[in-house]
């Protein structure tokens, strides 16, 4: 213990357990502290520390809430490569498979006025007037609700910009996989004007996220990677219900009971015992067409069943909602 005499430290204004210089982080800390949304024990930092390979220091905030008002974030410091990097999480929650089913395309007309680039053409290009933006319903609510934070705490003023800038040097990162990358492409639009350095890179982005003029408009600075056959990036609407009127195609042609359909399926092939496995070696190519042709009727040769019929009323519902639901519904997103 020590001497009686000596005075205890002054903990009155708090300690930075960040890593970061105190002067650095003077200013930047607001009343919440740099950690919104974690658990007691911080194993949601730990985690994102751990998984991303990065020291503390680097972490300058997170915002790990997660519910219909709040999405989580990050805003991290890469000195390498003299970046503030913006990341925004992807799907992930219920709360994040609910703004993902608000597919409904919504008007940036008033969005675009407010950040300039409103005048985009259909071709990227500047058109002289007002372009008709839109974009995905769940990923407009995603980037409101990050933008309100970023302009709550103000740290990419903070880090980024005027004589007091902690690194005027840096330029500013988007980065974002899934729905966080389309929330990403909108973001970077609102910010280019007082960013103009930025640049935006989205993992596997949704393909039905913004209009096509909006799309190709920040090709200068936003680039989408993909992997391989990942479907997220080549969903739309229509490709969705495509799909959805395929399977039902496809189960009004079985002509043989359902179980037999099953049971050839985990039947597979000699040596390996379930021919739902990946890949599954085809011992007999010819043997397998012939066995699609057992279970299913050819397009044009399907019999009139109830079940036909009542499909046929399906399509016919569905091209009427599509009919009534207007121009907006008319709308392309890619």
């Amino acid at each position: 213990r020590g001497s009686e005499d000596e005075e205890a430290p002054d903990d009155s204004s708090g300690s930075n357990t960040s890593g970061l210089p105190d002067h650095l982080m003077a200013d930047l800390l607001d009343a919440n502290g740099r950690i919104e949304g974690d658990n007691m024990c911080h194993s949601h930092k730990t985690s994102l520390l751990m998984t991303a390979g990065l020291q503390e220091a680097d972490l300058v905030y997170a915002q790990l809430k997660n519910g219909f008002h709040d999405n989580p974030y990050c805003i991290l410091l890469d000195h390498e490569w003299k970046c503030v990097v913006v990341s925004i999480r992807g799907t992930f929650s219920l709360e994040d498979c609910v703004s993902d089913v608000l597919i409904e395309p919504e008007s940036l007309d008033q969005l675009s006025r407010d950040f300039g680039f409103a005048d985009l053409d259909n071709d990227g290009g500047e058109s002289g007037g007002t372009a008709n933006h839109h974009c995905h319903g769940g990923v407009l609510l995603w980037v409101r609700n990050i933008y309100r934070d970023l302009q709550r705490h103000g740290l990419l003023e903070k880090l980024l910009l005027g004589p007091d800038a902690r690194y005027p040097d840096y330029c500013l990162r988007l980065v974002g996989h899934s729905l966080g990358a389309a929330a990403c492409t909108i973001l970077s639009y609102m910010l280019r004007e007082r960013f103009p350095n930025l640049r935006c890179v989205n993992y596997s982005p949704p393909g039905c996220s913004v209009t096509w003029d909006l799309a190709v408009g920040c090709k200068d600075w936003c680039n989408s990677f993909v992997l391989d056959s990942d479907i997220v990036p080549r969903l739309s609407l229509d490709s969705m219900e495509a799909w959805r009127d395929d399977i039902l195609e496809l189960i009004g042609r079985i002509k043989v009971p359902k179980i037999e359909v099953a049971r050839r399926l985990m039947k597979g092939s000699e040596g390996n015992s379930c021919g739902m496995c990946f890949d599954p070696p085809l011992d007999d190519p010819e043997s397998d067409i012939h066995d699609i042709e057992d279970i299913l009727y050819e397009p044009d040769e399907v019999p009139d069943t109830e079940y036909k019929r009542q499909l046929e009323r399906f399509k016919f519902i569905q091209e009427e909602r599509r009919r009534l639901r207007g121009e907006r519904r008319a709308i392309k997103l890619y």
